[in-house]
Parts: C-alpha cells; sequence; structure tokens
C-alpha cells in the first residue's frame, strides 16, 4: 500500500497494565486515575491498530525513520512509562505472542520501588529492566528520577538527562535514542537540554503538533471500551476526509458482530476521493 494511502502516525501510552479488581467511584473498576489498564484491553488496542492498518514500531525506529517535517504515516508505537514490573510479568510475554515491539521508558534511580497507591504495584528491578529488553523489548530514558524538569537547574537538568542515558545504555548495550518527559511536564529550555543530551526524539504526554523534541502522544483509554482507542486517535488530527467516518463506522458494525467489516478496508473505499488538509 502506498504511504499516501496509510492512516498518521500515533504513538500511544500506556502505564501500569494489569486485571482491576477494586471499585472506584460510581462503582466502576478503580484504574487508580487512568494508570491501570487491563490486559485484554492492550490486546483489543493492538487488534484494533492492525484493522486500521498500522504496523508497529518502536520508539527508536521511529526516530531512524522520521527523515523529513513529519515521520511516515503508518505507525503506531506503543510506549509504557515508569518501567512497572507488569511490563515484564505480562506485558512481554502478550507483545511477543502477537509479534509487536515496544518501548518502555524507565527511570533509572527507581528500580525496586513500591507503590501503594497502586495496589502495591512495583517497579521492575535493573535486572528485571534488563531481562525486559533481552525479551526483545526496548528500553529507554524516563529521566533518573522522574522530576519536573522545567523545575531544576541546568546542572540538575543535565544530570537527570544524560546519567538515566547512560544508565539505560549500560543496562542495554545499545545507544538510547529517546526519552518521555515525566508526567509530560517539559517547556523550551528543557527540549533545548534534551537535544544537547544527544536524544533524537523526546515524548509529552498530550496532542499537539509533531516536533522532535515535543512529540505528540495519545494516552491509551484504560477502562473505557477498546473503540474509544480509535476515537482517541482521531482527535489528534491528520485524517484525510471521510476516512475517521469510515474507520468509526467499520469499528461499530464489529463491535455489533457483523461478520468480514475491517476498519482497513473501510479506509481503503474511503481513500480514492480523500483530500490531504494543509498543515
Amino acid at each position: 500500500m502506498a504511504s499516501g494511502g496509510l492512516p498518521p502516525t500515533r504513538v500511544i501510552y500506556y502505564h501500569c497494565v494489569a486485571d482491576l479488581t477494586g471499585r472506584g467511584r460510581r462503582g466502576r473498576p478503580d484504574d487508580a486515575g487512568a494508570m491501570i489498564t487491563p490486559p485484554a484491553n492492550v490486546e483489543a488496542h493492538i487488534a484494533l491498530l492492525r484493522e486500521l492498518g498500522y504496523r508497529f514500531s518502536t520508539a527508536g525506529e521511529l526516530a531512524r525513520a522520521w527523515q523529513g517535517d513529519l515521520p511516515p504515516r503508518g505507525i503506531a508505537v506503543l510506549t509504557f512509562d515508569d518501567g512497572w514490573q507488569d511490563g515484564l510479568t505480562t506485558v512481554a510475554p502478550m507483545l511477543d505472542r502477537l509479534g509487536v515491539r515496544a518501548t518502555f521508558f524507565i527511570c533509572t534511580s527507581g528500580f525496586g520501588k513500591r507503590f501503594a497507591r497502586f495496589g502495591g504495584a512495583s517497579v521492575m528491578t535493573e535486572d528485571e529492566a534488563r531481562a525486559l529488553h533481552e525479551s526483545g523489548m526496548e528500553l529507554a530514558s524516563h529521566t533518573v528520577s522522574h522530576p519536573d524538569l522545567r523545575t531544576l537547574t541546568d546542572a540538575q537538568l543535565d544530570i537527570e538527562l544524560t546519567s538515566s542515558r547512560e544508565a539505560v545504555e549500560a543496562l542495554t548495550g545499545e545507544p538510547c535514542a529517546t526519552l518521555a518527559y515525566p508526567s509530560g511536564w517539559h517547556d523550551r529550555r528543557v527540549e533545548r537540554a534534551v537535544a544537547d543530551a544527544g536524544y533524537e526524539l523526546a515524548f509529552r504526554a498530550r496532542r499537539g503538533p509533531w516536533r522532535r523534541m515535543a512529540v505528540p502522544r495519545v494516552q491509551a483509554p484504560t477502562i473505557r471500551a477498546p473503540e474509544t482507542l480509535v476515537k482517541w486517535l482521531r482527535l489528534s488530527g491528520g485524517w484525510r476526509a471521510g476516512e475517521w467516518a469510515a474507520a468509526d463506522h467499520a469499528v461499530q458494525l464489529r463491535s455489533a458482530g457483523a461478520r468480514g467489516v475491517t476498519a482497513a478496508r473501510a479506509l481503503g473505499r474511503s481513500r480514492s476521493d480523500s483530500v490531504e488538509p494543509k498543515a
């Protein structure tokens, strides 16, 4: 399929991946403030992305593929922030079974920590992070200690960015080219520091224009219906005229039990008379 017929590239982010046992507000499952996604939902997201025509890449592979002002179309990058232990025990086996590689952004001073507010979930130990990489997943930087980078002095900022990159490279034996801003916090001074520290891409935690030091990401829906992801992808822009309506209609038909209907086929029918909007 020609690149012009592919959906716009998207980067999607998760935190913890685990089955939900508690109840939160209004009797809904407790996702700890949109921090925990059930494994079945992650798998459903992957199926939907494949229906839309996406192929999966890591953040590092996206950095290498991005040559012009915008990245090539048709790429989906799954990212997991903070380095939770379930990345090794739950996510990696599922992704391996589905033939998908993803990027895990880790804080290099947080190995082995446990967090009561997330049901006692633990961050990976250093050995577990190394095992995750050896399983075929990509590790990248989430800084040393997860601070608000905007509040740091230049010297402190350099330590957070450089030391974490070096620690990831020591773990993997490979260059660490990408970083995710802790909680998405950044400004232009931080972006310049990230570039000076040798990173090729840095990822924010919201939508926006595509810039190498502020790559937009879409948060994956946690407890909402998996089809919600398609709507949130559309809200990030870049879809050609008619593509969104066709994809959404196909997803709704599939949800209702229709056979032989895929979003990718619907998108293919909508592309014959589509027009790319001006940036």
